[in-house]
């Protein structure tokens, strides 16, 4: 079937070649032409077929194979045989399995985000909530017991995702502060009417309500997460704070401060030693305002406040805000809130 000197390899692809072009019918005639010389060099039997076919691969020029057969009348069928083609595409195939096994072993083996921030990680597509609920007076310690024993349990079994439970540091208003997450603003309303409707949970908050209302007033914002927020994941990472921090863009600077984020500010952020938990804005803007939602983590808040002090004084910093401002016509925010925050010990971020 395959002339003999084929080099390892090619005879497949010379194979295909042959069952594309060969007739039911017998070769009347066999020409090979090598490109480059200055006549055909023809063949009239398989052992000169090849050693012709041979003495090309070997000085890896083309060899233009012209079949001349029978059916009912003469056709002319043209075949382009290039070494070098081969050789390349062999090499391509090999080259391709070592790179699908380094990009596996290569994301098998990054490191973790503890240790790396992306700031251009996928978006995620979940629908947040932060609520804000405030204590009755002496009722912080039930409140908390109520989330531990019972409250986290019911979110999960109707759907809800915990993310995070924290306390103000400095919190004379007894305020728990959480996040849940949902696939959708509509599952989200379904698993609250869910959760509300749940016999076993109607029965936990009247026990635990025996002696007077847990909590005053519930704030409640929906939230998604921004272009630049890393994927907000749970665990614990050791001893740290947390800071929440709230900004309220200038009018029709919205849009800039968020482009300042992303290409400025999360990488100056994590330069500077902060940890990115994750970036959001409300789905609904408050009373006009355009907000935007972040929480950074910190070892201590003495070092939250040293990074900041280095990151206000950083040049890179200075000249990306000195330019904003000048787009922006002045400061890209009006408002600025921010609350340091431990994480409970029944958070699932921590």
């Amino acid at each position: 079937m395959f002339p003999a000197g084929l080099p390892p390899g090619s005879k497949k692809n010379f194979g295909k070649l042959a069952r594309l072009f060969k007739p039911a019918g017998a070769w009347d005639t066999t020409k090979y032409v090598l490109m480059g010389q200055s006549a055909p060099l023809r063949a009239s039997s398989e052992t000169e077929r090849a050693a012709i076919i041979k003495n090309a691969f070997a000085k890896k020029k083309m060899i233009l194979i012209r079949y001349y057969f029978l059916i009912s009348t003469q056709i002319n069928c043209t075949i382009f045989l290039d070494y070098t083609l081969i050789r390349f595409l062999t090499f391509m195939k090999q080259f391709l399995l070592f790179f699908l096994v380094l990009i596996a072993f290569t994301f098998g083996c990054l490191p973790s985000s503890s240790t790396a921030q992306s700031t251009t990680a996928p978006k995620d597509s979940k629908f947040y909530e932060m609520r804000v609920y405030y204590a009755a007076p002496d009722k912080l310690a039930d409140l908390n017991s109520r989330f531990r024993n019972h409250t986290l349990g019911f979110f999960q079994k109707h759907g809800m995702t915990n993310i995070g439970y924290w306390e103000p540091i400095n919190n004379p208003e007894n305020k728990i502060i959480y996040i849940l997450a949902y696939p959708s603003k509509e599952a989200r309303d379904a698993s609250w009417k869910a959760f509300t409707a749940d016999s076993g949970w109607q029965a936990v908050a009247k026990a635990s309500e025996a002696n007077g209302k847990l909590v005053t007033k519930v704030e409640t914002m929906y939230l998604t997460t921004t272009d630049y927020s890393p994927m907000v994941q749970t665990g614990d990472k050791g001893p740290r704070v947390f800071e929440l921090r709230t900004y309220t863009a200038s009018p029709n600077n919205f849009q800039n401060l968020h482009t300042r984020f992303r290409d400025h500010t999360v990488k100056l952020f994590q330069k500077h030693g902060m940890t990115s938990i994750g970036y959001w804005r409300p789905v609904d803007k408050d009373a006009g305002k355009e907000m935007l939602v972040y929480i950074l983590a910190h070892p201590s808040p003495e070092a939250g406040a040293a990074a900041f002090k280095a990151f206000g004084e950083d040049p890179q910093w200075i000249k990306a805000r000195t330019a904003s401002e000048k787009k922006g016509g002045g400061s890209l925010t009006s408002q600025k809130e921010s609350v340091y925050m431990r994480a409970t010990d029944y958070s699932p971020i921590k």
